[in-house]
Parts: structure tokens; sequence; C-alpha cells
């Protein structure tokens, strides 16, 4: 990921990723801050071990950002004085480097003056890229540890032989920062309800039928089977009207008219009878991280609201999500399109959510795991999608114009890369 010049001695050990590193650089960070005082600009993680799950060599890189390069030259006997060697440019014109632990070394410092723009971007865009790019990453450690392996005493061949691999991905990584330079950190986000919030675990209609029919008055004894399989044929119709129209239809009207062809009735509610289905013939859970994703949006302020295309009413949703520990109180509103007619990827329903919402469409951004429905509905109302494509499905699409992302924990790096933009 960094050039530098090559030294024989320097032993090759990669290892797996380790969370004390992110705490180590912390703590490197303040003592080069102490050192560094009115000099220092910012000054960042970098390297393999600042992407968290990245197989590595266990040594903290580090980039001070300065006012002045040569400045720096002046504060060296302080940075022997807690273990560092001054290397001075080593191999790249106006840095500073200094590096801890000769050869079984545990920390680098990389110190560039703030206009050298250059390197400053292409450390920082090869870290973001692998931070929101899970499959590189992966690629990546896979080939540094079957590398270390090979050549565990020569840094040299160990270089040589991820040479290519890390030129394309800083290619590919300064194309991508590029490309998403112009991306505006969001004032709110709406969320698909099912596969985004709520990962499911299993379906099984037949359940929910007989878990109704025990509250039912079922005159003729029709069986739940009977019910399901009559049920099957009107979904089907259903369905193809609602592709055809893009106009949702209701869970209630769908039960109504189900339980009335066949004679039977309830002292029963709606909303009883969508619960009463729902959790009988859903199995499910909150999605790995979103609650976490939840928490932080809270922290920094950004509003959250859920629009879905949903056969459930809004209380159904609620009530799935409070059943999964969602706190649906933490979402200003929630739009079920069975309430409202029109279904995503109509243009309309999202502007009914930011109307709402009373942001324009390029403040807010949508998250959802249908590329048909969620990336093409968002961008039909001019905002700014995120497929959240944990199943890795394929699907063509210009990278400026869509964020993909498989987890929570990559949505929020991706963020926290907006935060001061």
């Amino acid at each position: 990921m960094f050039i530098f010049r090559r030294e024989a001695k320097m032993r090759v050990q990669v290892v797996d990723y380790n969370k004390e590193w992110k705490m180590m650089y912390e703590q490197e960070a303040k003592a080069i801050e102490h050192i560094l005082g009115d000099l220092l600009v910012e000054v960042h993680h970098i390297g393999s071990t600042s992407v968290e799950g990245l197989k590595a060599k266990p040594i903290i890189d580090i980039m001070p950002v300065v006012k002045k390069i040569e400045e720096v030259d002046g504060f060296n006997l302080e940075f022997e004085k807690i273990g560092y060697e001054c290397m001075g440019e080593f191999g790249i014109k106006g840095r500073r480097y200094f590096r801890k632990g000769k050869d079984e070394r545990t920390h680098q410092v990389h110190i560039f003056e703030e206009s050298n723009v250059e390197n400053i971007k292409r450390h920082l865009a090869v870290r973001d890229y692998l931070r929101v790019h899970d499959d590189v990453a992966l690629e990546y450690g896979k080939l540094k540890e079957t590398l270390a392996l090979t050549y565990p005493n020569d840094i040299e061949a160990y270089c040589d032989g991820k040479d290519d691999f890390v030129k394309k991905m800083e290619r590919d990584a300064l194309r991508w920062k590029e490309q998403n330079r112009k991306m505006h950190r969001p004032k709110a986000i709406l969320f698909d309800a099912g596969d985004t919030l709520i990962e499911y675990i299993e379906a099984e209609p037949l359940e929910g039928t007989k878990a109704l029919l025990e509250k039912a008055h079922n005159p003729d004894q029709v069986t739940a089977e009977e019910i399901q399989t009559y049920a099957i044929e009107m979904g089907e119709a259903f369905n193809e009207s609602r592709e055809q129209t893009g106009i949702e239809y209701s869970m209630r009207s769908f039960q109504r008219f189900l339980y009335e062809m066949h004679s039977i009735s309830f002292e029963l509610d709606p909303i009883q009878m969508e619960n009463i289905f729902n959790q009988s013939a859903f199995k499910g859970m909150a999605m790995e991280g979103v609650l976490e994703f939840l928490d932080y949006l809270e922290k920094q302020g950004i509003r959250k609201a859920i629009l879905s295309n949903s056969s459930f009413s809004e209380e159904a949703i609620r009530e799935e999500l409070r059943a999964y520990d969602i706190d649906d109180s933490r979402f200003e509103f929630v739009i079920s399109t069975s309430e409202y007619g029109f279904r995503k990827p109509n243009k309309r329903i999202f502007e009914l959510a930011l109307k709402k919402l009373n942001l324009k469409s390029e403040e807010v951004w949508y998250i959802g795991n249908s590329f048909k429905y969620d990336v093409i509905g968002a961008q039909n109302a001019g905002i700014y999608p995120i497929w959240f494509n944990k199943q890795e499905k394929v699907e063509v699409y210009e990278p400026s114009k869509v964020l993909e992302i498989k987890t929570y924990k990559a949505l929020i790096d991706r963020l926290e890369e907006r935060r001061f933009k």
C-alpha cells in the first residue's frame, strides 16, 4: 500500500486483525501531537492496521499532516526520545519518515506537508476504499498472508509479489474517491423495512393462517391448508396487478376478502389480525449492525424515517420492529405503501417522504435491499440511493450514483468520510 525503501533484514509476518491496533494508534497519535504542537494540522491512522478485519503486518502506520515539512526536522530529538529512528525522506520526496522497533517494527510515521495533496490523498483513498470494499480487503489480506508464508525472511520479494495488486488498488481507490467527492452528507436517511432493518430468517404463511383460524368463527370448518391454497391464487393475482399498476394492495383488504369468501368471521380488529398473522408467519431479527447504526445517526443528529413497500399497515410494521427489539419511536414516521397507494419505484411515494421531512432530495439518502424498487425509486426522486446488498446480487450501475454496501459498519465509515466535507 505504501512506497518504502526496502529492508532485506525485516521479518515478514502477517496476522489477523487485532482490535488493539486502534488503541495503539490513538496512544501514539497523542504522543506525536504533543511533539509537533501547533505545527500539526491533522493526524490519520493509515495502512492495513487502520482497516477493521484486514490481515496485516502488525505495524501501526501514522500520517501526520503539518504546515511546513522543513520544520519537522527540528523535532528529531523529541522523536528519538520516544523510540523512533529519524530517516528523513527515505525514498519519497517531501516526506519525513520515522520508524520504531528496528527489525521488529511496531510503528511507522509518514509526515507530509498539507500542500502535498497527492500523497495525502493517495493514502487516505486506499484506506477508505478498503474500509467499504470488503471483497477487495479480503482478497488483499489473503494475498499478503500467502506472500508472508512464502517469503518470511525476504521483504523485497514480499513487496514485489503484491506490487501489481497494490498499484491497481490505488488506481481504483483514487477513481472511487473522485467519483464520490461530491456526495453530500445527509440530513436524514429513509429506510426500507424488510431485509434492511429486519432480516427475515423464515416465512411460513400457513402458520399465520393456522394462528388466525384459532381465533375465528368457522362454521364450515374450512382448513388452514384450504385457506392457504386460495390465498396463493389470490396473491398471484394481486401481485400481477401490483406490478402492472404500481399500486400497492392492503393486507387488511386481502384478509377480509379471503375469509369472507369462506364464510369465516372474527371478533378481531384489522390490526390484531395483521399482528397475529405476522407473529406466526414470519421469523426474523434486527439486521446485524442496525442498532449500532441507529445509535450513530442519533449522535450525529441525522434524522430517520421508514418508507416500505408493504401490504401491511404502519401499525403492523411498527409492531414487527418492536418484536425484533427495534424501537419504532426512533423513526419520525413510517410510510407503508398499502396506506398511500403508490409504491416504489414510483417517485411520488418518495416525494411524500420528502414532504414529511421538509427536506430537499439532495439532503436525504435512501437505504434498501432492492435495486429495482429502492435504488431506482430513490434515483427517480433525486435521492441518493444506498444499496444494502448483503446477498451480493449483481446489477449494472454507475458507481458515482449509487453506494453499494454489505454492512452497516461500512455505511458508518462512509458517513465519517463526509463528516467534515
